[in-house]
């Protein structure tokens, strides 16, 4: 007896024959219910035509995906089921949906036959390999994703949705320090009449041309569209690389030429983060990044990068290679001001003590200028950096750091500590976000409270790395520890880091300040 199965059929409006449809219809005998969407009612009729198999079928169009889940869970193995979906459903699809929804004894009822993607049409129109690019979605997704995406220094292909649009993917690059390295590239209607594709270079503009740029880009804000970001930098730098032995003749592309490349409220703190920002929210409602009025109601006030100036004097670092040192930063590399940033002896001790992973969630608690931060970001690549300190001068330099070493997973907070780690509380809550680790280098007199906060937040097992350099300081986490002693494991350790300075006969080691490292474990 033949099995019932759910069949996952791709189809492609960029091919006339939809290959991978027809070679499955061959293979199945008949058809119990049908999920399909209203536009691809013609493909449907054309079966219909052609094949006995759905001139009975139960057809539903356009049908939430719990529904589609739920129906297939109550009748894998009693019906067959076919699913039409776009271009490769096992690809950021609908299969991959199934597929971890249903019982593993029942995954052998599914088969999926994909077919050309957008993704696939995309790169091919505008001349571009696949072989060595991230691709991504943001359709309904984080935009860490593309923080991610942007640590391999390879073209980009991105899925976006109508918050993750072209504009808010530009506006990324230009605050996180990527001008200059790749050739933007927005595909919309792909395969239909409309489609319309636009490419940019990304430079750093003059004003006017950068109103036109966000005018172009917001028109294809409510359209179906993918983005690709062609790495220019890379490509002048390993043209023919892949090219064996066999010379141009033997690499497709190795002959191509280059392609040229907000003010204080409520609780007295203001979030930098560019990915609400309440000026470009594509709907104050929405439910995936709370809109507007939810920032209002927290009492955070959402700003650019601009309205604390953190575009003045960074573009002459645009060239800098995106692979610039992950540790062992110089101090003097950092843009700074007195008496920063941490030393990079410390930074060493203080990284390694706080234990990071690639995707782990690090809060910088008292951040200054971001030296801590920009190293850590680097470590945790897939993970994010929430930078915060009161002082708008140092987030400024914080700011031009990020630009500088191309850091864009660092999210930058300024406000008073107790206050902000308030919020922070309530929005890893709100979001199921647990820190893994915190560093702590300032807090003065509310340090007590910090670390308590800092604790509450932690993940078990996680980590708080405490920077002393004033005693009281040292009593105060000390006094913390005396008195949780149950419920964490901690250890300490005491720095003193002397330099080789040169004097015009001689030299002499020189003595920075004394530091003190507390590593506080979460057990309970």
């Amino acid at each position: 007896m033949k099995l019932n199965k759910i069949y996952i059929i791709g189809v492609s409006k960029c091919f006339s024959a939809n290959i991978s449809l027809e070679q499955s219809i061959l293979k199945i005998s008949h058809i119990d219910s049908i999920f399909a969407r209203k536009e691809d009612e013609y493909i449907l009729k054309k079966i219909k035509h052609e094949h006995n198999i759905i001139k009975s079928s139960q057809i539903f169009y356009g049908s939430k995906i719990q529904f589609i889940l739920d129906y297939i869970t109550e009748n894998i193995t009693k019906k067959n089921i076919l699913v039409l979906a776009d271009g490769d459903p096992n690809f950021f699809g609908i299969a991959g949906t199934i597929f971890n929804n249903t019982d593993e004894k029942f995954r052998r009822y599914i088969e999926i036959f994909p077919a050309a993607s957008y993704m696939q049409k995309g790169f091919a129109s505008i001349g571009i390999s696949m072989s060595d690019s991230e691709i991504i979605s943001l359709h309904g997704r984080n935009v860490s994703n593309l923080f991610k995406a942007l640590y391999t220094s390879k073209n980009i292909g991105i899925y976006t949705d109508k918050i993750n649009n072209p504009f808010q993917i530009y506006k990324i690059l230009m605050e996180k320090g990527f001008s200059g390295y790749y050739k933007f590239h927005v595909l919309s209607e792909l395969c239909s009449k409309n489609e319309k594709t636009l490419s940019l270079n990304i430079k750093t503009e003059q004003n006017s041309n950068k109103i036109n740029i966000q005018k172009a880009l917001e028109e294809f804000e409510d359209t179906k569209n993918i983005v690709i970001l062609e790495h220019v930098i890379n490509k002048k730098n390993n043209v023919g690389e892949n090219c064996n032995n066999g010379g141009a003749d033997s690499c497709g592309n190795c002959n191509n030429k280059s392609r040229t490349a907000n003010n204080n409220t409520g609780n007295n703190i203001i979030h930098t983060g560019f990915h609400t920002d309440a000026d470009i929210s594509t709907d104050a409602n929405d439910s995936i990044n709370g809109g507007a009025a939810a920032v209002a109601d927290a009492g955070v006030k959402i700003i650019a990068d601009a309205d604390v100036n953190a575009n003045a004097n960074v573009n002459a670092n645009v060239n800098v290679n995106v692979s610039v040192n992950i540790l062992g930063i110089n101090d003097d590399d950092f843009i700074h001001g007195k008496g920063e940033p941490t030393k990079k002896e410390i930074r060493a001790a203080a990284l390694s003590m706080l234990e990071l992973k690639r995707n782990s969630v690090v809060l910088d608690a008292g951040c200054g200028s971001g030296s801590v931060s920009i190293e850590a970001a680097a470590v945790a690549s897939e993970g994010m950096i929430y930078s915060i300190d009161k002082n708008k001068i140092k987030i400024n330099n914080l700011l031009k750091n990020i630009k500088k070493f191309k850091r864009p997973n660092i999210e930058a907070m300024l406000g008073d500590m107790p206050a902000i780690f308030n919020y922070l509380k309530d929005k890893f809550a709100a979001e199921h976000i647990q820190p893994d680790s915190i560093f702590v280098g300032g807090g003065g007199i509310s340090i007590d409270d910090i670390i308590q906060t800092s604790f509450e937040m932690l993940k078990s097992g996680g980590i708080i790395v405490v920077n002393c350099v004033m005693i009281d300081t040292l009593n105060k986490v000390m006094s913390y520890i005396e008195n949780n002693k149950s419920k964490i494991r901690y250890e300490i350790i005491s720095l003193n880091i002397s330099r080789l300075e040169s004097i015009s006969y001689s030299s002499y080691f020189k003595a920075l300040n004394q530091v003190y490292l507390i590593k506080i474990i979460r057990t309970k």
